[in-house]
């Protein structure tokens, strides 16, 4: 499935490791009556760290917070405030438009017109990418609750209402803005013409039936057989007759019961067996339908039924289906006769084979119902999301939006034209300000957004994230392991005690000093901090801390990090006896006995699955997987007889394949149905898929497990072989099963490590080597097979285990083993565990050697 991500950073921290503009630690400050939630010595959170015991404040968090999202989190609160209070009219009053002439333009604020359909429909276009054939619509939006809560859970999406609230958000604001744009055009951009199209397209018919999809006609065929039915077609040199089911046992035509119950069977037992992989539900009586004296009722109340379907989701998915659906009409009671509420015949439908019960239609708005908004609505589908963005600034310059805090107010005056009012100083309570209409008198009020407010709705959203970039911060301040320059515990009280290293010391307190004649030489100038903006207001901006200690401070951090980084990666200077080394050396030995590099072909057969790409053998049917099996070991045993012509043989198996008729197929040439003795058409009716592909030149972790797995046990073998190798071929073929279906494997040619030593017995380079070429890669007491082993071996192992994500890991699972202890109940300690474990996955996702 393709997903849209949100406009969120997902792992705003690991950047944090290394010294970004937020998570610093900034000093306490006196307490403030008027600021003591947010600026005050008020503790957050307490941790224990071995032998170590420290607070992290509020005023910590607030400054963090800020930092990394107070843009973006009062951006969300100045939309939201006015698209739940501000109309069309008000849109209108705000731009100097005569007032009495628009009193009867729509009041209703933007807020009000989403509904809850359209919200689910756009997250559904977002995570499904538009392809949601197969699913009904309970089963989406169990997917939805579920699967997507599951991946934006990270971003501080904790409860699906927190995801429909972002997706309510964003449709109401594209509303606002394309009334907004409207209005600034000063008349309709569209013909009649464009607008009945755009209706047409986008206010479709929404079905409850019953809708099941098939690999094939043969599929089909025999499903209905085991449950006692065949198809009738019409005889069409009898104008009397019809197609329809017929009961096998009675010879008699189907009744509407009966179809109704054998269309309940099958999708229970053949749809739910196709959706295995998600969490599949099937129609029961009770919720679904009654079942009274032989009579079934569907019951058609509640649209996150499993028999409700979007037309826009069935459109996306299969347009074919869609202009189908409408064509049916709807579940008459008791009439069977030359039905037109089901398929008495089987449905090609976009190269899909359907059944279909059609239960009822839920017929959209007329054109004039909705003639008003069509165009809002179509400059809101026209309208980029950039420009959305920008236009709702314009929308809130028009509101008098007033941002105090000015780190929040520079960034948002460098992303969008319209700026929001300067203003000299800051606010002891509020960080924004904005004009709001109050709807009940028409008077004009002012929204305030406080500091405790954002303090509030940034902790819920990145408070587990910022959390646990604090604690790493001071993981690396605090700990004497790694800390070996400055002791920070509180009971060291004279400042010459703390200096455990005073050149490292001095040269970080210079590093202050050189940044601070720098500001006030004014070469900030050209981003905006001249030298009469202030260093201390400099450095609370930049830098997050408010004295030149603090500074230090984050400067030795930055000096600690890199010697630590240095003492896991790099061997310059070590012994053989090192831990280092020995660490190195065996890593470097369980690369090289994993490595593999080759070049191949292949073949996959497989069954398409609901979104038309091919499928996991482990999702087939036990009678899928036997006859996919029996195509496999047949088609392998074509190519054996002559594997050096491999390419040949795949080519003309492929286009074999492609020209087999289908068994009961009209038109097609009954003579192309067997090649070189298989039965292609047998394969082909019952809905087998047949691909060649070039897997091209490729190592470990390129194309799966057992592709690997396949290729290294060939590789092995002879790692110098040039000669083509079909995997598995036997009597009992081995079967390469992954997400794609079962692979025929052609190993062309193997590729060699490069070997060293006086005996070419060496395929990792030995300490002096590395040591040698660490000190001067052009060096001549090299080979080049030697350079070529360090540079393919040592130098990836060593750039991973300085990289931010090895490091990352690191820290965050040493938190694991930390007592932490919240004052604030905004989230609780189990869901900074699970961001945290999301956090070392999302980590370790991202190395390959070291995991």
């Amino acid at each position: 499935m393709k997903k849209t991500l949100l406009l969120i950073a997902l792992i705003m921290g690991i950047s944090c490791i290394f010294g970004c503009d937020g998570c610093k630690k900034v000093p306490e400050v006196e307490d403030d009556p008027k600021q003591i939630l947010v600026e005050g010595k008020e503790t957050y959170l307490t941790v224990k760290q071995g032998e170590y015991s420290y607070d992290i404040t509020v005023d910590e968090m607030y400054l963090n917070l800020r930092n990394e999202i107070g843009f973006s989190t009062v951006v969300n609160w100045a939309d939201k405030t006015i698209v739940q209070n501000f109309s069309k009219r008000d849109l209108y009053k705000k731009m100097s438009k005569a007032q009495n002439e628009y009193l009867e333009i729509d009041d209703t604020p933007y807020w009000n017109f989403v509904t809850d359909e359209e919200i689910i429909e756009d997250m559904t276009k977002d995570y499904f990418g538009g392809n949601t054939s197969g699913y009904t619509q309970e089963q989406i939006m169990e997917i939805l609750q579920k699967d997507y809560l599951e991946e934006v859970y990270a971003h501080g999406f904790r409860k699906f209402d927190d995801l429909k609230e972002f997706y309510h958000l964003k449709l109401a604001k594209s509303r606002c803005v394309a009334d907004y744009y409207q209005i600034l055009r000063e008349a309709d951009p569209y013909t009649e013409g464009e607008k009945k199209t755009f209706y047409n397209e986008k206010y479709l018919t929404n079905f409850w039936g019953i809708i099941i999809p098939f690999n094939s006609y043969l599929e089909i065929e025999n499903t209905l057989r085991e449950l006692g039915y065949s198809i009738h077609s019409k005889d069409v040199d009898n104008p009397a007759d019809y197609n329809k089911w017929i009961n096998i046992k009675t010879g008699n035509e189907a009744t509407t019961a009966e179809i109704i119950q054998t269309m309940i069977t099958l999708y229970n037992e053949t749809m739910v067996k196709k959706l295995n992989a998600q969490t599949a539900a099937k129609i029961t009586e009770g919720t679904d339908y009654t079942l009274i004296n032989g009579e079934y009722t569907f019951i058609t109340e509640n649209k996150n039924s499993i028999l409700y379907h979007l037309g826009n989701n069935i459109r996306t998915s299969n347009n074919d289906l869609y202009t189908f659906m409408k064509s049916l009409s709807t579940l008459v009671e008791n009439d069977a006769v030359n039905a037109n509420w089901y398929t008495p015949k089987i449905q090609v439908l976009g190269e899909i084979n359907y059944l279909i019960l059609n239960i009822k239609k839920e017929e959209p708005k007329t054109y004039e119902e909705v003639s008003n908004i069509i165009i809002s609505e179509m400059m809101k589908n026209d309208l980029t999301e950039d420009e959305v963005n920008e236009l709702m600034a314009h929308i809130r310059w028009l509101n008098n939006l007033v941002i105090y805090d000015g780190n929040v107010r520079y960034e948002y005056n460098n992303i969008f034209e319209k700026k929001v009012t300067e203003v000299s100083t800051g606010h002891e309570i509020y960080v924004a300000v904005m004009d709001i209409i109050d709807k009940q008198n028409g008077s004009s009020s002012v929204g305030m957004y406080t500091k405790e407010q954002m303090f509030l709705d940034m902790d819920y959203t990145y408070g587990p994230y910022v959390t646990i970039e604090l604690i790493n911060y001071h993981n690396f301040l605090f700990d004497s392991k790694y800390n070996n320059v400055y002791d920070l515990r509180s009971d060291v009280k004279n400042e010459a005690e703390r200096i455990l290293d005073e050149n490292a010391w001095e040269l970080v307190v210079n590093d202050v000093v050189i940044e601070k004649g720098t500001f006030l030489r004014g070469d900030y100038t050209m981003y905006g901090y001249s030298s009469g903006y202030g260093w201390e207001n400099f450095i609370g901006e930049v830098y997050g801390v408010r004295t030149d200690k603090e500074l230090a401070l984050l400067y030795l951090r930055r000096d600690l990090m890199n010697t630590y980084i240095n003492s896991i990666s790099d061997v310059t200077g070590l012994a053989e006896d090192s831990s280092l080394w020995k660490y190195f050396n065996n890593k470097m030995q369980e690369i090289a006995n994993q490595y593999f590099k080759v070049t191949a072909w292949g073949m996959i057969v497989t069954y398409h699955g609901a979104d038309g790409n091919g499928t996991h053998p482990d999702t087939w049917t036990a009678e899928q997987k036997a006859l996919a099996q029996e195509f496999y070991k047949e088609l392998m045993q074509f190519i054996e007889i002559d594997v050096a012509n491999y390419k040949e043989n795949i080519d003309s198996l492929i286009y074999a394949y492609s020209i087999a008729p289908y068994l009961l197929g009209e038109n097609q040439n009954p003579g192309n149905s067997t090649f070189m003795g298989i039965n292609m058409s047998k394969y082909k009716t019952a809905g087998l898929k047949l691909y060649s592909i070039d897997l091209g030149d490729f190592t470990v972790g390129t194309h799966g497990v057992e592709i690997d797995k396949a290729a290294k046990e060939i590789w092995d073998v002879d790692p110098t072989s040039e000669e083509p190798t079909l995997y598995g071929a036997s009597e009992a073929p081995k079967y390469i099963a992954n997400d794609d279906g079962y692979y025929i494997y052609v190993n062309i040619k193997c590729h060699d490590l490069h070997r060293i030593g006086e005996n070419q017995e060496r395929i990792i380079p030995n300490l002096n080597e590395i040591q040698l070429y660490l000190s001067d890669e052009e060096t001549e007491l090299l080979s080049d097979e030697q350079k070529q082993v360090i540079t393919s071996i040592y130098i990836p192992l060593s750039a991973e285990l300085g990289t931010v994500y090895n490091v990352a890991r690191i820290l965050y699972k040493e938190q694991l083993d930390y007592e932490l202890t919240f004052r604030y109940q905004t989230y609780d300690l189990a869901t900074y565990l699970k961001v945290l474990e999301i956090s070392i996955e999302q980590a370790e996702s991202k190395l390959n050697y070291t995991k």
